[in-house]
C-alpha cells in the first residue's frame, strides 16, 4: 500500500476500519478536503463486505448475504459515483418458509392490481397492515414466519422489522446485488483511491494518542504513532473497547452465526431461491438462479451457489445446517465443488446500547458501524452512519 505523506495545510483524518461505514467515512472526508488514511488490518480489504475467499475466479459468495435496496442511500451514492451496482429482484414466490420439512410459498401476485396469490395470501394483507401500524407482535405462525424471512432477507436477522416485513411485503422486492458485495466494497475502495485516500493493512490499530488539551492527536500501531486531526472508528465493538480502553462503552453482544457456503453442480433448491427452515432456525439462499454472474462459468446454469446461516445455539449450528441440507437438498455431499465455512460470524446485535456517533467529538473522536445507532439497520445505515461520522471528522 502507498506511504502516507500529510500536507501541513490539509486537515488530516484516520479512519479505523475498511468496511462499508470505514470506507463511506473516509470517502466523503476525502471529498471535504481532507487527507485520510484507512487503517485495515489485513487483505482483502472490505471488512463484512469483503469476499469469503480472495482467490480469483472463484464462486463469489457473501459473508452477509442481504438483498440490495433499489434507491437506498448506498444506490445513490453509487450512482454519483458513475458506478452503479447492478441488481436483479427475486419474486416473492421463489421465497419459501420450512414448516415440520415441508415447504410454505410466500405469495405470487398477478394481474395490474397485484393480488397476492399461495397459501398464504389471506393472510398477507394483515400482515401488510400490522407492519404499517409497526406493531408484529400479534402476527403468529406461518405468515409470522414469512415476515421473518423477509427480514433475513433484508437484515439477516431472525427477527422481524416492522419497516423491512413493509418494504419487501408491499413496497418493493429483495434484490440481488450481481456483483455481491464485495463489488460494493469495491467500488467504494476505488473511489477512495481516486481521491487519494491511503490504505494501511499491516496489523491493528492499537491505541490513540492525545494532546495536552484532550484532543486526539495520532494513531498508534505497531509502535509507530501516525500524526491526524481526527479520528473516525469504524471497527467492531471490540476494537473500539480496546483502542479506547478504560471508556464506558457498550459490550458487544457477542451474538454469532455458523456460516456455511457452498458450490454444488445442480439446482438442489429449486423453485426456491430462498428458505427459512423454522424447524432448525436455518437460513438458505442459493443466488445462482439470480445472479449466475457469480458462478464461475463451467457451471452456469446447472449449480447452486448456496449460503446456509444457523442461529441459535452455536454447537448444534454446523449439525442443523447438515439436517437442513439432507431434508432439502438431496444428494448435496456428493455435489460439492466447493465449501466454506464462517463457525464464528459476526452479525448485527440485537438488544445492544447503541452509541452516539459524536459522543467524544470534542476530542476529534467519531464512532461508525458497529455499535453506533443507525438510520436504518441493513447496509444503508451503516452506510450514512459512515458518511455522517467521515463529515464531521473533516469539519470538527
Amino acid at each position: 500500500m502507498t506511504s502516507l505523506h500529510f500536507a501541513d495545510h490539509m486537515r488530516r483524518i484516520g479512519v479505523v476500519g475498511d468496511g462499508l461505514a470505514g470506507l463511506s467515512a473516509a470517502l466523503v472526508a476525502a471529498q471535504r478536503g481532507a487527507e485520510v488514511v484507512v487503517f485495515g488490518t489485513e487483505e482483502p480489504l472490505g471488512g463484512l463486505s469483503g469476499p469469503i475467499s480472495a482467490q480469483e475466479h472463484e464462486w463469489l459468495f457473501d459473508q452477509i448475504p442481504i438483498s440490495w435496496r433499489r434507491k437506498g442511500r448506498l444506490d445513490r451514492l453509487l450512482r454519483r459515483m458513475k458506478v452503479p451496482m447492478p441488481s436483479r429482484e427475486i419474486e416473492l414466490g421463489k421465497l419459501a418458509i420450512i414448516r415440520d420439512d415441508q415447504r410454505i410459498g410466500l405469495p405470487s401476485f398477478q394481474g395490474w392490481l397485484r393480488r397476492p396469490t399461495g397459501p398464504l395470501a389471506s393472510a398477507w394483507p394483515e400482515l401488510i397492515r400490522s407492519a404499517r401500524r409497526g406493531d408484529l407482535s400479534e402476527v403468529q405462525g406461518p405468515v409470522r414466519e414469512a415476515a421473518t424471512l423477509l427480514n433475513l432477507m433484508r437484515e439477516s436477522n431472525p427477527h422481524p422489522n416492522p419497516k423491512a416485513v413493509l418494504e419487501l411485503a408491499w413496497r418493493g422486492r429483495p434484490r440481488v446485488p450481481l456483483d455481491g458485495w464485495v463489488g460494493v466494497s469495491g467500488r467504494l475502495i476505488s473511489a477512495c483511491l481516486q481521491t487519494d485516500v491511503d490504505f494501511q493493512t499491516d496489523g491493528p490499530v492499537t491505541a490513540l494518542r492525545m494532546n495536552r488539551d484532550g484532543r486526539v492527536d495520532g494513531v498508534r500501531r505497531k509502535g509507530r504513532v501516525l500524526p491526524v486531526d481526527a479520528v473516525v472508528l469504524a471497527c467492531p465493538l471490540r476494537a473500539k473497547r480496546r483502542i479506547l480502553e478504560g471508556e464506558d462503552l457498550p459490550s458487544s453482544s457477542g451474538r454469532t452465526a455458523h456460516l456455511r457456503c457452498l458450490g454444488l453442480s445442480g439446482a438442489l433448491m429449486r423453485p426456491h431461491v430462498g428458505l427459512w427452515d423454522t424447524d432448525r432456525e436455518v437460513f438458505a439462499l442459493d443466488l445462482a438462479q439470480m445472479a449466475p454472474e457469480r458462478v464461475p462459468r463451467a457451471h452456469r446454469g446447472a449449480a447452486s451457489l448456496l449460503h446456509c446461516i444457523a442461529f441459535g445455539d452455536e454447537e448444534s449450528a454446523a449439525k442443523r445446517i447438515e439436517a437442513f441440507l439432507d431434508a432439502q437438498c438431496s444428494g448435496w455431499r456428493t455435489a460439492i465443488e466447493t465449501d466454506h465455512s464462517l463457525p464464528r460470524l459476526r452479525m448485527p446485535a440485537l438488544d445492544q446500547e447503541e452509541l452516539p456517533f459524536d459522543r467524544f467529538s470534542d476530542s476529534g473522536i467519531f464512532f461508525a458501524g458497529e455499535g453506533v445507532s443507525k438510520l436504518d439497520p441493513a447496509a444503508d445505515g451503516v452506510v450514512e452512519g459512515g458518511i455522517r461520522a467521515g463529515r464531521a471528522a473533516a469539519q470538527s
